[in-house]
């Protein structure tokens, strides 16, 4: 995985469900930074302050798989 975050130009993580190895793989992003954007579905949970908290992070709620893919969609385009 640290492979495949050097090479790529953008991160997108699904945070809904949290995960030590999406949490590492934020912070190595960002430590080769690596544009991150941070999804999850507001209604189902609270991120933790260590991401909200960081400004690096772009941090955006949904609550459809419609709204997230819309939300991807202008991220990729730009």
């Amino acid at each position: 995985d640290t492979a495949w975050l050097k090479e790529c130009d953008l991160l997108i993580a699904e945070c809904t469900c949290p995960s030590i190895g999406v949490g590492y793989e934020l912070a190595y992003a960002e430590k080769l930074n690596k544009p991150c954007y941070v999804f999850y579905r507001r209604s189902e949970i609270h991120l933790s302050a260590m991401i909200t908290g960081d400004p690096y992070y772009n941090v955006i709620p949904y609550e459809t798989k419609e709204e997230l893919f819309e939300k991807i969609s202008v991220i990729l385009s730009d």
